[in-house]
């Protein structure tokens, strides 16, 4: 019998062949099953057509048996292994979690989820922020990624709260908490000029360069004067916005 084995699910067809030795009158063989375990079609003397029955509830076992004609105490079998469907997928548990979990507005947090469950089930879930999905300028906007951009300014309800609800069951979810603070206004702590070379002739020029050092999102932008007077004169000399002097 070939094959000797096979493993079907609902519905499934597997052809089977049986070879007869000493069968000098090429009769062939006869082929059965167990009732109601399937049915077999396209019989031939050496062939036979198996399909499972469309419902299988449990895993089970049938033999197909093929049974000389010449000889019927000569039989030979194939063991079929019925495969119920797969349970349907179930999510258990989402889980949240945010890195950093305190930032300054504008800032951002990645942020991921954990989801587990049985079966073959999906980890997609949707992103959504105090209640928003995926935010608003107001609370701060998460992308599909996870990664949450704080808002401009301190939300009223501070923290704000990062949801991530499971696309296979949206009953479950997790959620992680994010601490918005305000960013530090910018302080300019030094400014620094140098021209090179330091010393020209009349009607000469001078490149200068300023260096500004601060905190916080502070701006290099510097104005220039020449002895007092801002872009200089013809007294004195001038600079221009390129601080050529």
């Amino acid at each position: 019998m070939s094959p000797a084995t096979a493993s079907l699910s609902g519905s499934g067809v597997q052809s089977f062949t049986a070879a007869v030795s000493n069968d000098s009158s090429n009769a062939g063989v006869t082929w059965s099953i167990g009732s109601g375990a399937g049915a077999l079609s396209a019989s031939t003397l050496t062939g036979v057509t198996y399909t499972a029955p469309s419902t299988i509830g449990a895993t089970t076992t049938v033999t197909l048996t093929a049974t000389s004609k010449t000889d019927t105490t000569k039989t030979a079998s194939a063991a079929i292994t019925l495969n119920p469907p797969a349970p349907p997928p179930t999510i258990t548990s989402v889980a949240a979690s945010c890195i950093p979990a305190s930032v300054q507005t504008g800032q951002t947090s990645q942020c991921t989820a954990a989801v587990t469950g049985t079966g073959a089930y999906s980890s997609t879930v949707t992103w959504s922020v105090s209640g928003v999905l995926r935010g608003n300028s107001t609370v701060g906007t998460i992308s599909a990624a996870g990664l949450y951009t704080a808002p401009s300014a301190v939300p009223s309800k501070n923290p704000v709260t990062v949801a991530a609800t499971s696309t296979e069951d949206t009953t479950k979810s997790g959620s992680a908490t994010i601490t918005i603070t305000a960013a530090p206004a910018p302080t300019i702590t030094t400014v620094a000029a140098s021209c090179n070379p330091t010393s020209v002739q009349t009607a000469k020029t001078s490149q200068c360069a300023a260096t500004v050092t601060g905190t916080g999102s502070y701006s290099s932008t510097v104005t220039w004067s020449v002895g007092g007077v801002a872009g200089g004169n013809s007294t004195v000399g001038t600079i221009d916005r390129k601080s050529v002097v």
